[in-house]
């Protein structure tokens, strides 16, 4: 196959960081497909690869960035106006950009205090040069797809498979978790390939080809070959950071203009070397995705990758947290502002409370398949630095047909499994925005607490009794897990970035508001109501208003959130609760 890549851009003096880079994790880039591959022709002799660009790399370097100043803004401001209070502090009352604004730039926008502040260029420059290292970078190229394709269908034909692709995604599946599990032969060249569905992420990218109905095998092998990742290693990028030390002192009129520059300086690579290895870049970065790990080139090594690699090796990830703080409070000083880090929990992600756990030698939660799942007792296998195999745990620990799994084995005792000895809600995961029809909803929703009050009989008459708020919007999972180097193969570090931004729980109107789930129960017309706050404190329930089967509570044990300071604690705690769980089924 010929490769066709993106050119190169070219270097200019004033770099003040130079490192490369290479995938240790698959590479899901895509600008305006969601696609890392795309066909040429019609039998992918040739493709198109996205590589990683500039605009990835800011990106994440701006995040973090302003994850890292949010640490030093008071909590108020955070509540009342978010990342716009990030942006332009500490100069938010007065026409300056704030610290992030001059490094990053910014369009013309209101304040949170009215004023009105022009567009302005950045003072940071990136520069990325990607390019292929492996001829071959996909799991299996096209004629190997299609050769997979033809032996699934075998003697049924092609018909069956053409008209419900989803059956050849569960086959494909199957065969994956038997390539996982060690029982595919040892001449399966697709094995490889396969394998790649066993990651969740994958086989939810693979769900748009159920539009393919009735198409040829070419073509549908055409568009699976196209929905692969590029493979761990075969990768690579060469970031340039330039800093125009004039341009920021212009902006700012720091008093110390020097050891403001140099403070950004250290800042910023600091971030780019971690950020790429806990954060990375590009599609399904949360779930272990586009890590980037420091090349150890011959000769010369940047001081600072030693230093990563040494903190990696040492399990010392929290001394990052710690050096980016103190950074930018050596920034902060130069423009003649004094300020301490807050480790309070606020309503956007702070670098200051953000909690790193490393597991070593992560273990595969749940390795069978969704239609084998059912009548298999759960269980661990060791993924012993695969990469597919630590992704697909990643995945499948953060799927909440894992965790009902477990906690059914667990509550109800029929396999023996031993369970962590804690409560679980899993809303924690990410927030699904709520679906009403009427005054019928399911999903999360806050409701108001006095039409959970007095409730008794069957659960259709308790939800006529709900007054629902339809404003809540969705919400991102806290935890971010990233597969990082740990002796001689790949451990997964959890991290945990908390937050307080359901504002519909949160604001002061909602006192008497409480966020519940509501949905159906299987092979049953009864909706059961959960109370979230009860359920992150209790493991049992009753019958009344129907029983919640996960081991949470119904509404007449609820918990009414009085005050929005107790929504705040009941917050922390299920994001707490979210992440000690995901660590007790990798470990």
């Amino acid at each position: 196959m010929e490769v066709e890549e993106l050119s190169a851009v070219g270097a200019r003096p004033g770099c003040f960081f130079s490192a490369d880079f290479v995938n240790i994790t698959p590479w899901y880039g895509g600008r305006h497909t969601q696609d890392a591959v795309r066909c040429l022709d019609e039998r992918c002799t040739k493709a198109y690869y996205s590589l990683p660009t500039a605009r990835s790399v800011k990106g994440l370097l701006r995040w973090l960035t302003r994850a890292v100043v949010a640490s030093f803004v008071p909590d108020d401001q955070l509540a009342s106006h978010g990342y716009a209070a990030v942006e332009c502090f500490p100069n938010c009352g007065s026409s300056k950009p704030g610290l992030v604004e001059a490094i990053f730039g910014t369009v013309e926008h209101a304040r949170p205090g009215g004023q009105r502040v022009g567009s302005r260029a950045g003072a940071l420059s990136v520069v990325v040069k990607p390019k292929l290292n492996c001829r071959s970078p996909v799991y299996a190229e096209y004629q190997d797809v299609l050769k997979l394709i033809k032996s699934i269908a075998g003697g049924k034909g092609w018909g069956v498979y053409s008209q419900k692709p989803s059956a050849l995604l569960q086959e494909l599946e199957d065969r994956g978790f038997r390539a996982l599990r060690g029982e595919a032969r040892p001449e399966d060249k697709a094995a490889g390939f396969a394998e790649l569905f066993t990651v969740p992420r994958v086989l939810l990218n693979a769900q748009r080809l159920g539009k393919l109905r009735g198409k040829r095998q070419e073509e549908f092998a055409r568009s699976l070959f196209e929905v692969q990742p590029l493979r761990e290693g075969c990768v690579s990028m060469r970031v340039e950071l330039y800093l125009d030390g004039d341009m920021l002192s212009g902006a700012l009129e720091p008093a110390r203009g020097e050891e403001l520059a140099e403070s950004v300086k250290r800042l910023e690579e600091l971030l780019l070397v971690y950020g790429l290895l806990l954060f990375g870049i590009g599609k399904a970065s949360s779930r272990g995705f586009g890590r980037f790990a420091p090349k150890s080139p011959r000769g010369n090594v940047h001081p600072l990758v030693e230093k990563a690699a040494a903190r990696l090796e040492e399990r010392d990830l929290e001394g990052f947290r710690e050096e980016c703080l103190g950074l930018a409070e050596r920034a902060l000083r130069a423009l003649g502002v004094e300020a301490e880090a807050r480790r309070t929990v606020a309503s956007v992600p702070r670098i200051s409370n953000a909690e790193v756990t490393l597991i070593e030698r992560p273990a595969h939660p749940y390795p069978y398949a969704s239609r084998e799942a059912a009548r298999v007792k759960p269980s661990k296998k060791p993924c012993s630095g695969d990469v597919l195999c630590v992704l697909s745990a990643v995945g499948k620990a953060t799927l909440k047909s894992t965790w009902k799994a477990y906690w059914q084995s667990i509550s109800g005792a029929e396999w023996g499994v031993t369970g962590p000895g804690f409560p679980f809600h899993t809303w924690g995961l990410g927030l699904p925005r709520a679906v009403c029809k009427g005054n019928s909803c399911t999903g999360y929703v806050v409701v108001d607490a006095e039409s959970l009050g007095g409730a008794q009989g069957d659960v259709d008459y308790c939800l006529q009794r709900l007054s629902f708020r339809n404003d809540l919007k969705r919400w991102k999972s806290p935890l971010v897990l990233s597969p990082v180097p740990a002796g001689n193969g790949l451990g997964v570090a959890v991290v945990l970035l908390k937050r307080l931004d359901i504002k519909p729980f949160l604001s002061p109107e909602a006192r008497r508001a409480v966020l519940a789930h509501v949905g159906i129960h299987q092979g049953s017309r009864y909706l059961h109501v959960i109370d979230v706050g009860r359920g992150a404190s209790t493991t049992g329930w009753t019958e009344d208003c129907g029983s919640d089967p996960l081991g949470a509570a119904d509404v007449s044990q609820r918990r009414v959130v009085a005050l929005p300071g107790d929504a705040a604690e009941l917050l922390v705690k299920v994001q707490e609760l979210a992440r000690d769980w995901v660590v007790y089924l990798l470990r």
